[in-house]
């Protein structure tokens, strides 16, 4: 066993030692965890719109589209649970914070992103069970609650719903200046996982390097 670790090319040796460092120390985000962040960012975009103009729609398609409102919060819903329960599993990588004062503003962004997206889930799923709401005219949800309560929980979910969008502008922004004043790879790093980011490395490093003559 141990001479055929010993046999080996030295480029395999290094390249099985840097394999593992990246498993270690990753740059980059999975790939799965990309998938669920650009898929929780988008269907917060489009359900914080429809919640914005939904009742500025004729009346005879208000049924529609407050139907697609609460079928893509379920929906939310679901990716918000696995993307939870993915990062506890050990297949999920996170590269290494920053650090210092920006790690601790960092942290509080996301606890900040992730409770509020829980609030403003739990009252618009409440509103939708206080109101019995008839999704699509095909699924009813069996009416739960003090539906003279319906109001009231609807503006606490436009409050928590722009409070969401406020900090996640924010964040957003945040990105923008690392990516284009600070020049680091913060938001680089949850745009491509570590096996892209690998390729594309080898790529500059196979096209940067010089070419040797066989003369």
């Amino acid at each position: 066993m141990l001479h055929s670790v010993l046999d080996r090319p030295e480029g395999q040796l290094r390249g099985a030692a840097k394999t593992h460092t990246v498993l270690q120390n990753p740059s980059h985000y999975d790939r799965v965890t990309i998938i669920l962040h650009w898929t929780t960012a988008a269907l917060v975009i489009v359900l914080w719109l429809i919640g914005m103009t939904g009742y500025s729609v004729p009346r005879e398609a208000r049924n529609l589209v407050w139907s697609i409102h609460i079928t893509l919060g379920f929906t939310l819903l679901v990716v918000l649970v696995a993307r939870l329960a993915w990062r506890l599993t050990p297949r999920s990588r996170r590269p290494l914070p920053i650090q210092g004062f920006l790690k601790s503003i960092a942290n509080f962004v996301h606890f900040l992103l992730y409770a509020l997206l829980t609030i403003v889930l739990a009252l618009g799923i409440w509103q939708a069970f206080v109101r019995g709401y008839n999704i699509f005219g095909v699924l009813k949800l069996p009416q739960l609650g003090d539906f003279s309560q319906r109001q009231q929980i609807n503006y606490w979910h436009y409050i928590a719903a722009n409070t969401l969008m406020g900090v996640t502008l924010c964040h957003a922004v945040s990105a923008l200046v690392h990516h284009y004043v600070w020049r680091d790879d913060v938001l680089r790093r949850m745009l491509c996982s570590d096996g892209s980011a690998r390729k594309d490395d080898s790529v500059r490093a196979a096209l940067s390097a010089p070419v040797r003559s066989h003369d």
